[in-house]
């Protein structure tokens, strides 16, 4: 499962997290595992991708990118 960084970014935006490392502590995620996250090497749990949306405030199924049209 992948997140859709474009959602994820936007969404850490929108509350001042503008690079890495304030997103990751944003979402108390290490900016090492996001790098994994972003450039495939590693996916995230789906425990770390519902507390991600929960602290972003959006959907898991935005956050993964599969939000109906």
């Amino acid at each position: 499962m992948r997140i859709n960084f474009e959602v994820f970014d936007v969404e850490c935006a929108r509350r001042g997290a503008t690079d890495e490392t304030s997103r990751g502590r944003l979402v108390d995620i290490d900016r090492t595992t996001l790098w994994r996250w972003r450039t495939g090497r590693q996916d995230p749990s789906l425990d770390a991708v519902i507390r991600i949306a929960t602290t972003l405030g959006v959907a898991v199924e935005k956050l993964l990118g599969r939000e109906a049209a």
